[in-house]
């Protein structure tokens, strides 16, 4: 008999009131971010299963009341834990204060709180938000244990920085998860899926949405959860993305001279206290495009 799915895994949604700059060429930022949304409420009804979330549903913990209504609006139900940008100064104890915790008061969201698992028809959901340590398993095995985390984790170069701490690599943290037949982890936006040794599914799920340029080519996704504990990825459609880098597939060429660039700003005697304003002058004064304006302030 075919497995069958159990849940729909997801994190890092990051909604928030302004476009990053490098999705500023969106028309409407509001609509960008429900495209993304309607597609995980559909899999949810495809498969009829619940949706689990490993934090950071949004941006900035206190959102403005506008974005908060979009989310009442557009963000499915979902059993969620709270990722650092969901808290106030990344306090799990302010946590009444944050848009996320109104999310929780209508009930878009159930908040999976520490030590306090949640059961969804033979599927054991254990929490473990931000700063939370992980704690083994020691339940009966009758249901599938889900361990659903919000940790920085890696598995190679590709999925990390440099320097990035050895103890957080996957095979360090999957010591720690003994006891569970899958886990979900938020925080780390760039997305793997790895088996430990013991057999474990470890789904890093990555960003819901691209935000970065070094994301031009990040395919995001959602995880599916099968009934034999195995986590199959599944591609987010991002073609109507629309990135300030890409125009028609192409990259946007500057129209800077920046040895000229950095002579203007000699001649208008700048210095460290109106840097930004002479950024801002120059390219006034040159007529430069507000997406190159944006792209330049923030690669400064």
């Amino acid at each position: 008999m075919p497995a069958s799915p159990v849940a729909i895994l997801v994190s890092d949604i990051h909604l928030s009131d302004k476009p990053p700059t490098f999705r500023s060429a969106e028309p409407d930022w509001y609509k960008a971010m429900a495209r993304p949304l309607r597609q995980l409420r559909y899999l949810s009804w495809k498969y009829d299963v619940p949706i689990i979330c490993g934090g950071d549903v949004f941006d900035k913990w206190n959102s403005s009341p506008q974005l908060i209504n979009f989310a009442i609006d557009n963000l499915p139900k979902m059993y969620s834990i709270a990722g650092q940008h969901d808290l106030p100064h990344h306090q799990y104890q302010s946590i009444e204060k944050s848009a996320y915790w109104t999310l929780c008061k209508t009930g878009n969201i159930i908040d999976i709180k520490e030590n306090e698992p949640i059961e969804i028809d033979g599927l054991m959901i254990h929490g473990f938000g931000w700063n939370v340590d992980i704690q083994p398993c020691t339940l009966s095995d009758l249901c599938l244990h889900i361990a659903v985390v919000h940790k920085y984790i890696w598995s190679s170069e590709e999925t990390s920085y440099f320097g990035a701490p050895k103890l957080n690599h996957i095979k360090e943290i999957s010591k720690k998860l003994k006891g569970y037949d899958a886990a979900l982890f938020g925080d780390n936006h760039k997305g793997f899926l790895s088996n430990t040794n013991d057999g474990i599914p470890i789904l890093n799920n990555g960003g819901f949405m691209r935000r970065t340029k070094d994301q031009m080519d990040y395919e995001p996704s959602i995880g599916i959860l099968y009934d034999d504990g195995k986590i199959k990825r599944k591609k987010l459609d991002c073609s109507k993305d629309k990135t300030i880098l890409t125009d028609n597939n192409e990259t946007i060429k500057t129209e800077i001279d920046f040895q000229q660039f950095m002579d203007e700003l000699n001649h208008l005697g700048s210095d460290s206290l109106d840097f930004q304003n002479s950024i801002r002058r120059y390219c006034e004064n040159k007529e430069v495009r507000d997406e190159v304006y944006l792209l330049i302030t923030e690669l400064l």
